[in-house]
C-alpha cells in the first residue's frame, strides 16, 4: 500500500509541474510541414529524382551540357546545310521550264 501512495504522490507532483508550463508557440508553417512529412511517410516518398532538388548540382549539370554542345559545334565544324529544294520548286522546275532547254 505504501508503494501505491508513493506512486500517487509522484503522479500528483508530475501533474502539478505541468500546470506551470506555458504553451509553446509553433514556428511558421509548422503544421503544413508536419502534415507533408506525415503524408510522405504514409505514401512512401520516391527518391528517384532527389538529385534534382540540389540547385548547385543542377546548375553544374546544365553547364556541362552547354560546354559539350559548344565543343561539338566547334570540333565537328559548323557548316551551313545545303539548300534543299522544296516540292513546289521541283514541280515548278519540271513543268514550267523554258522551251530552249529541250533544244526545240
Amino acid at each position: 500500500m505504501k508503494e501505491k501512495a508513493i506512486i500517487a504522490q509522484r503522479v500528483e507532483q508530475s501533474m502539478a509541474s505541468l500546470d506551470a508550463v506555458e504553451r509553446a508557440l509553433a514556428p511558421a508553417f509548422f503544421y503544413s510541414r508536419l502534415e507533408a512529412r506525415m503524408e510522405a511517410e504514409l505514401l512512401g516518398k520516391s527518391d528517384r529524382y532527389a538529385f534534382l532538388e540540389n540547385m548547385k548540382l543542377c546548375m553544374l549539370l546544365l553547364l556541362i551540357v552547354l560546354v559539350f554542345n559548344g565543343f561539338s559545334l566547334v570540333l565537328l565544324g559548323y557548316e551551313r546545310p545545303l539548300p534543299v529544294e522544296t516540292a513546289w520548286e521541283t514541280l515548278s522546275r519540271e513543268y514550267f521550264m523554258p522551251s530552249n532547254e529541250f533544244g526545240y
